[in-house]
């Protein structure tokens, strides 16, 4: 009988970590398109510094046209 060839456990465990990696490298990946696109759909808004933020919409002449 003839046995099939072996893998030694060398090479056997740089499979499974090249594998381990592969699959980090692709969640990774997929997290940073996911982040890249919600940021995309909200628009950053201008933080209030100082007196800005106490100021009514009305003093602005938001909603006027």
């Amino acid at each position: 009988m003839s046995s099939a060839p072996t893998v030694s456990s060398g090479v056997m465990d740089l499979i499974i970590l090249i594998v381990i990696c592969l699959l980090a490298c692709a969640f990774l990946l997929y997290v940073l398109l996911q982040w890249m696109r919600d940021t995309e759909s909200k628009p950053a808004g201008r933080l209030a510094t100082g007196d800005e933020g106490k100021q009514g919409d009305s003093e602005k002449g938001v909603g006027r046209k």
